[in-house]
């Protein structure tokens, strides 16, 4: 059976069902964000989406690559999400460099995830140190994603 975004949407539905992001929604709105942002960025195709949606179940959901393909999940969807779990005891940089190593198909997912992390009306739901402390964590890491994407030809609007 060869799975798409949609297939890979619902997956992530039922695992994140009873999880909130930082700001207290449903954990699906992040996912939706992140999947918006990807329409955004450009250069898409369904194998990004499923990545998008997925990008948080083996990180946050026990999720294996075993059960990855036992779904049948793509190894190239299998990889992209691979490459978008953050690591146990990973410095958050060393990861970011990890992402660009990954390639393209990776820092665009990335890089969607954290315009979501970083929308003002998000961050406005938090208090203004946990504000502060998510700006310094990830606006280095969209500045180097945006740069790489850049030189890869993507057409990215950086803010000022």
């Amino acid at each position: 059976m060869t799975r798409n975004w949609a297939d890979a949407r619902a997956f992530a539905v039922e695992l994140h069902a009873a999880q909130t992001d930082k700001a207290g929604e449903p954990y699906v709105t992040h996912l939706d964000a992140v999947a918006r942002n990807l329409v955004r960025l450009g250069g898409v195709d369904d194998d990004h989406f499923q990545i998008a949606y997925l990008h948080d179940v083996m990180e946050d959901c026990g999720v294996t690559v075993d059960m990855l393909r036992a779904r049948g999940y793509t190894e190239r969807v299998i990889g992209g999400v691979v490459e978008m779990t953050h690591r146990p005891s990973e410095p958050y940089l060393a990861y970011i460099s990890r992402v660009i190593a990954a390639g393209t198909e990776v820092m665009l997912v990335k890089l969607a995830d954290l315009y979501h992390n970083t929308e003002a009306s998000r961050l406005a739901k938090l208090d203004a140190g946990t504000q502060e402390r998510l700006r310094k964590k990830y606006d280095p890491a969209i500045s180097r994603l945006e740069r790489k994407l850049m030189s890869h030809g993507y057409d990215i609007e950086v803010a000022s």
